[in-house]
């Protein structure tokens, strides 16, 4: 039983976890199911050739979940303020790599939704309430999606998204990268947000409005991570720069084009 309290409001729900991201804990609970780990996530497919190729390599990488978005995932199940999720793409490459079941897409669907609402619940409520808010709508917004699916109608289940609560929370799992530039990597983790609410929006202007959001956030990170000292532009600063620019791509292809 958790407690979450802001101000004089008090939230009391059953919630089966005490990990904070909504998404990280139900794909572990997948994962698990077919005796695979978030660690396995990002694992490289072994090649036949002894000397792969350059266009090898970049087919293998394509196969898996970038190891600095399993780093936050892993690290998200920690920090109360964290929200990683993974995008439509990556959300194929697990169903496809570990043969899940289009129930557990569609559980994954679902947990990406309400892990939107914990997102913006975070700032109104505190971190438990919103946490145990979240948990509270999961089932509904699955079964929602199981009617949607029956129908075979091509439109989504958008949700909103709120603000940070009470600033930056540091885990033992906090990389150099995760400490400076912090605020940055949850940034490009909200744009992931609004990039999938716009690829499953059930309307012209839900899907501009989301995909605007994440573009701009994804063109915010962006130049953050250019700016940033050289001293950090590692492997996970370029694989974090790669994303924000693969979803900045993505966003756009939903906006109307300029004259």
């Amino acid at each position: 039983m958790l407690l979450g309290r802001k101000e004089d409001m008090t939230v009391t729900v059953n919630v089966p976890t005490t990990k904070w991201n909504l998404f990280a804990v139900v794909l572990k609970q997948i994962l698990a199911q077919h005796s695979a780990t978030l660690e396995m996530l990002d694992d490289v497919p072994r090649l036949e050739t002894p000397t792969p190729t350059y266009e090898e390599l970049m087919a293998v990488k394509k196969q898996r979940v970038a190891p600095e978005i399993v780093r936050r995932l892993k690290r998200s199940l920690e920090a109360d303020n964290s929200f990683t999720t993974l995008g439509v793409r990556d959300i194929q490459k697990v169903v496809r790599n570990f043969g899940l079941s289009l129930d557990d897409e569609r559980r994954l669907r679902a947990a990406v939704l309400a892990t939107a609402v914990q997102q913006q619940l975070h700032g109104r409520i505190g971190p438990a309430a919103a946490r145990a808010a979240a948990w509270e709508v999961l089932d509904i917004i699955e079964d929602a999606l199981r009617d949607h699916d029956k129908r075979e109608d091509d439109s989504g289940i958008g949700a909103a998204k709120g603000k940070a609560y009470g600033g930056m929370t540091m885990t033992s799992l906090d990389t150099t990268l995760d400490r400076v530039l912090g605020a940055t990597l949850e940034g490009i983790e909200s744009a992931m947000l609004d990039l999938f609410l716009s690829e499953t929006a059930n309307s012209p202007a839900e899907r501009e409005r989301h995909a605007r959001q994440a573009y701009e956030g994804f063109n915010a990170a962006l130049a953050t991570l250019e700016r940033a000292d050289a001293s950090l532009k590692d492997d996970a600063w370029q694989a974090w720069h790669d994303t924000a620019e693969q979803g900045k791509a993505d966003a756009a292809k939903h906006l109307p084009r300029r004259a």
